[in-house]
């Protein structure tokens, strides 16, 4: 038998290559199946476990809403695959006003768009979970107040002691930065001014008529 070629040599290892090649896309692309699969298949039964209603109150998960170039995807890669815990603040129907826990600001958003968000409340706080994954600095007591009832609420202010922070690193805060937060709302009850806190936080007690 003649030997080879350096040719021949040099078709048949490209061809070897090229067999080897499409043999690792075919594989590559029954993983990208079975992955698709499995990503359908818990899509699907996380769904069938979504309530239908959700309580005053309860926090939640929510995804993000559809764009041109991204279904229901975060913005980058770095951010998690849903937002939140959130808070439910009111109900209309199929959609519901949500707090996002750290800019304090609510937002309507459609039933669809919202998951339950399970945790052991005997270990785990929301608040503290959403301030955490945000970077953001948490309220842990309100020192003393500039508080004058002749004046709409929107000119008092608070100062603020943040959780893991000495005093000195208290800062005086405006109405509008912190009228959502928990320690505010005890404080102001404490104070018996209850009735001045957002609607959409006032307890039964707290609706009494101002003066």
């Amino acid at each position: 038998m003649n030997p080879l070629t350096t040719t021949e040599m040099d078709e048949e290892k490209f061809t070897e290559w090229f067999a080897t090649q499409q043999q690792i896309h075919a594989t590559i692309m029954d993983k990208a199946q079975e992955l698709q699969e499995s990503l359908d298949e818990q899509h699907l039964l996380e769904r069938t476990l979504v309530p239908s209603v959700y309580a005053i109150g309860s926090y939640v998960l929510v995804s993000y809403p559809d764009t041109l170039h991204n279904k229901g995807q975060p913005p980058t890669k770095l951010m998690t695959i849903k937002k939140g815990p959130m808070k439910i603040l009111e109900r209309h129907g199929d959609k519901y006003e949500v707090l996002d826990l750290v800019s304090r600001k609510s937002e309507g958003i459609h039933i669809s768009r919202i998951y339950p968000f399970l945790y052991d409340d005997t270990r785990v706080d929301p608040e503290k979970i959403a301030y955490r994954d945000k970077e953001e600095f948490e309220v842990e007591q309100i020192l003393d107040d500039t508080i004058d009832l002749t004046l709409s609420v929107k000119f008092w202010r608070f100062l603020v002691k943040w959780t893991g922070y000495d005093m000195t690193e208290a800062l005086w805060l405006p109405w509008d930065e912190i009228k959502h937060v928990e320690v505010l709302h005890d404080y102001l009850r404490n104070k018996g001014l209850g009735q001045y806190l957002p609607l959409s936080h006032q307890r039964p007690e707290d609706k009494k008529r101002r003066k």
